[in-house]
C-alpha cells in the first residue's frame, strides 16, 4: 500500500511534453570523437582506442536494431512465409501512416491525462481515500503503469491504460450518489433519534461528497434547530404525562400547542406530528368520554334533554362510534316515551280537573308523535265527548232566557239527560247540571206583569220567536208571561209609535211596564226640522 501511495503520489508529475524524434537509419554512422587521443598521433596508431570504438559501434549498432524494429502487430507479410533478408532488417525510416497513428495516439493520451488529474483532485476532495481507498490506488496503478509506456514512447499502450485509469475512476464517481443517499439516511435517522452531533457529522459528510447536495443543505439547516425542537415535544410528553395522572383536558391542549409549535419550526420532523397524533387521538377520546358520560348520568337522572345533548356530542366527535349511535337512540326513544307520559298524565290532570279542552289538545299531541298509543286513542274519545258537552252546557247556561223557547227548551232537555248519564261526574259538571234543572225550571214558571197605559193608546205584546198578541187599549192590565224578551208595542194616531223591549226574569215580584203614545207626530216633525 505504501508503494501504491508513493506511486499515486508521483502521478501527474512524472508525465511531461516529450518531442517526438525519429533515430537515425542503422546504417549511418556517427561522428565520435576520441578524447583520449594524443594530438600529436592519429587516434588509429591506439591499439586501446581501435578497441574502444569497435565497442561503440558495436552498442550503437544494437541499440538501432532494437529501436528500430517494427512491432509485431505493424509486421505486413504472408503468414506462412519465411522472413526475407529485407523483411527482418531494420527499416531505414517509419512509415508515414504508423507516424500518424502514434502522433494521435500521443494527442489522445496527453487529452485523457489531463482529464484524469481533473477526476483524481475530485475525488480526493470528495474524501476517496476514506470511503475506497483500494479502488482509488488501484485506479491511479493504472495511470502511472500509462506513464511509464508514455516515457517508453508507446502511446498506444499508454492510451488503453490511461483509459483503464479513467473507468476505474468513473465507476468511484458512480458510487457517490449512493454514499450520499447513506449518509443522509443515516443523519435523518439520527434526527429521529434525538443524536445532534451525529446528524451534523453525517451531513457535512454528505456534503464533502456532493457539496451542492439540496437534501443535505436542507437537512443540516433543520439539524440547528433540532435542540429547540426536541425541546418543544419533551414539554409535550411532560403535559401528557400529567394528563394521565389527573385526566385534565387542559393538559392535553397544553401538549397540542407546544407540538404544533415544533411542527412549525420543522414540518419534516415526523416524531413532532406522530406525537402530536397521539395527543389529537387522547383529546378526542376525553371529549368523547366526557359526552358519553355526561349522556348516561343525565338519561339515568330522567333529564331526557340532557342526555340527547351529550349523546350528540359524542357522535359529532366520532360519527362512526357503534355505542354513541345506540345510546342516543336509546336516549331518543326515552326522551319520547316520557314527553309521551309527560303528555298522557298531563291530559289526566286536565280531565281531574274538568279542562276538557286542554285534555283533548294533549291527547291529540300524543297521538301526533304515536298514532298507535291505545290509551291517547281513549283519552283523544273520552276527552272530545266531554269537551263538546261542556261547550253545549256552557252555551246554554250563558242565555237563560232563551230556555223559554221550546227549540231550546228541547236542547236542554237532551243535553241535561246526557249530561246526567256519566257516572263519573265531577263537581263542574254537576254544578252544569243543576244550574240547568234549575234554568229550565224557572223558564216554564210565570211572571207576573202589569201594564200600565192611557186607553188611547193600541197595546201590543209578542216574544221573541212568537206570534203578536193584540192586548187593545186599557189603562192597566195584569199578565202571567213566562220569563223572556219580549216587545211592547204602542199605537195612537197621530202620536209616535212606542217600543219597549223587555226582559222577564224568573222572580215573585210583579214587574211594571207602561205604554203610551203621547208625542204628537206634529211636534216631533218640528223638532226634526229644527
Amino acid at each position: 500500500m505504501s508503494d501504491q501511495r508513493e506511486t499515486s503520489s508521483n502521478f501527474g508529475q512524472s508525465i511531461q511534453a516529450t518531442r517526438f524524434e525519429t533515430p537515425a537509419p542503422p546504417g549511418s554512422k556517427p561522428e565520435v570523437v576520441d578524447r583520449f587521443a594524443k594530438p600529436q598521433a592519429p587516434w588509429w596508431h591506439s591499439q586501446f582506442n581501435l578497441m574502444i570504438c569497435v565497442f561503440v559501434l558495436l552498442a550503437v549498432a544494437a541499440l538501432l536494431f532494437t529501436r528500430l524494429t517494427p512491432p509485431p502487430e505493424l509486421t505486413v507479410g504472408a503468414p506462412d512465409a519465411q522472413p526475407s533478408a529485407a523483411a527482418t532488417a531494420p527499416a531505414t525510416q517509419a512509415a508515414p501512416w504508423d507516424e500518424s497513428r502514434r502522433a494521435q495516439a500521443r494527442s489522445d493520451a496527453q487529452d485523457i491525462l489531463s482529464a484524469l488529474l481533473a477526476s483524481k483532485e475530485r475525488l480526493e476532495r470528495a474524501g476517496v481515500k476514506a470511503w475506497a481507498p483500494a479502488k482509488f490506488e488501484q485506479a491511479l496503478a493504472k495511470a502511472e503503469q500509462g506513464d511509464e509506456q508514455y516515457k517508453l514512447q508507446d502511446y498506444q499502450q499508454a492510451l488503453a491504460s490511461y483509459q483503464a485509469a479513467a473507468d476505474g475512476l468513473d465507476a468511484l464517481f458512480s458510487d457517490i450518489p449512493k454514499l450520499v443517499e447513506r449518509e443522509i439516511g443515516k443523519a435523518n435517522d439520527a434526527i429521529i433519534a434525538g443524536k445532534s452531533a451525529l446528524a451534523t457529522a453525517s451531513f457535512k459528510r454528505a456534503l464533502e461528497l456532493d457539496q451542492d447536495n439540496l437534501s443535505a443543505l436542507e437537512g443540516l439547516a433543520r439539524e440547528e434547530k433540532l435542540d429547540e425542537v426536541l425541546g418543544l415535544n419533551q414539554a409535550a410528553l411532560a403535559a401528557q404525562q400529567q394528563h394521565l395522572q389527573d385526566d385534565s383536558l387542559q393538559h392535553l391542549h397544553r401538549a397540542q400547542e407546544l407540538l404544533e409549535q415544533a411542527i412549525a419550526i420543522d414540518p419534516a420532523y415526523q416524531k413532532s406530528k406522530d406525537l402530536l397524533a397521539k395527543v389529537n387521538t387522547l383529546i378526542t377520546d376525553k371529549q368523547f368520554r366526557s359526552a358519553m358520560t355526561e349522556g348516561f348520568s343525565a338519561l339515568f337522572a330522567g333529564r331526557y334533554s340532557a342526555a340527547n345533548g351529550g349523546f350528540a356530542d359524542a357522535l359529532n366527535v366520532r360519527p362512526d362510534d357503534a355505542m354513541a349511535k345506540i345510546a342516543y337512540s336509546q336516549s331518543l326513544a326515552a326522551n319520547k316515551t316520557s314527553s309521551l307520559q309527560s303528555l298522557l298524565n298531563r291530559a289526566a290532570r286536565l280531565e281531574q280537573s274538568e279542562q276538557w279542552q286542554g285534555a283533548l289538545a294533549n291527547y291529540e299531541s300524543v297521538l301526533q308523535r304515536d298514532a298507535n298509543m291505545v290509551a291517547a286513542r281513549l283519552g283523544q274519545i273520552r276527552s272530545r265527548a266531554r269537551a263538546e258537552l261542556d261547550r253545549q252546557l256552557r252555551e246554554l247556561l250563558a242565555d237563560p232566557l232563551a230556555l223559554s223557547k221550546s227549540g231550546q227548551a228541547k236542547q236542554a232537555r237532551a243535553v241535561l239527560a246526557d249530561a246526567k248519564a256519566i257516572r263519573d261526574r265531577g263537581p263542574l259538571l254537576q254544578s252544569q247540571i243543576d244550574q240547568l234543572e234549575n234554568g229550565m225550571q224557572l223558564a216554564t214558571a210565570e211572571v207576573k206583569v202589569r201594564l200600565i197605559s192611557d186607553q188611547k193608546t193600541q197595546v201590543s205584546l209578542r216574544k221573541a220567536g212568537a206570534s203578536r198578541i193584540d192586548l187593545g187599549r186599557f189603562s192597566s192590565r195584569n199578565l202571567a208571561l213566562q220569563p223572556g224578551r219580549y216587545v211592547l208595542t204602542g199605537i195612537r194616531l197621530g202620536y209616535q209609535d212606542q217600543r219597549i223591549e223587555i226582559e222577564l226574569l224568573p222572580s215573585s215580584s210583579v214587574q211594571s211596564f207602561s205604554v203610551r203614545c203621547d208625542t204628537p207626530v206634529s211636534n216631533s216633525l218640528a223638532v226634526g226640522k229644527s
